[in-house]
């Protein structure tokens, strides 16, 4: 594909070396991609990382090939890292309908066993209060950090911090009860429960 238009030629710059020009592609397109990003998914901080992922991947693809409209090219990446990142939560989260009832169940949990979901439900009774709550909200109904903070009356910052202690204190506690009762979970299991706790 032959490079057009000033972001092309400023992309060509760029892999003779000049490092000034992917700066100036990066000026022109970044709030427009994180703009879409956070409308995506309604929480700034992952909107930034994903922002900023679009823009290392942008630069890996012009290493090794031409990209005419690197504009499309890195608003066309962040929709995917956003698609995959609401997907992967939606899944990791799919035994939590459990505590807060859907009437439309997940495929994925008619698909766990009964004992898995009943050390899911130990691992979070076994949580504080406070995280226990962030982490259903957060997790289960698609709250965004600032959301969650308002419900819990703190602030986005306490309420981030808040889910990461939650998570990993609910991976601490579901691994005890795998181990209290002695069961290996499946592989489909296993990896649905770390990444509960890794989203």
């Amino acid at each position: 594909m032959v490079a057009t238009g000033e972001d092309a030629r400023l992309l060509s710059a760029y892999r003779s070396g000049d490092a000034a020009a992917f700066e100036a592609v990066f000026r022109r397109h970044y709030q427009p991609v994180l703009r879409l990003a956070t409308r995506r998914l309604n929480e700034r901080t992952t909107a930034e990382e994903i922002a900023q992922e679009s823009f290392i991947r942008l630069i890996a693809a012009a290493t090794t090939r031409n990209i005419s409209s690197p504009g499309a090219y890195v608003r066309q990446v962040a929709h995917n890292l956003c698609t995959d990142f609401l997907r992967s939560r939606r899944l990791a989260l799919a035994p939590l309908n459990d505590v807060h009832p859907d009437p439309a169940p997940s495929p994925l949990d008619s698909q766990l066993t009964d004992q898995l979901r009943e050390q899911v439900h130990m691992a979070l009774e076994r949580l504080k209060p406070k995280q226990r709550k962030a982490l259903v909200l957060w997790g289960f109904e698609h709250r965004s950090y600032n959301e969650v903070g308002e419900a819990l009356g703190v602030s986005q910052r306490a309420a981030e911090g808040l889910i990461a202690r939650a998570r990993q204190r609910f991976r601490t506690e579901y691994e005890r009860c795998v181990k209290s009762e002695d069961v290996t979970p499946s592989s489909k299991e296993s990896s649905t429960m770390v990444a509960l706790a890794a989203v």
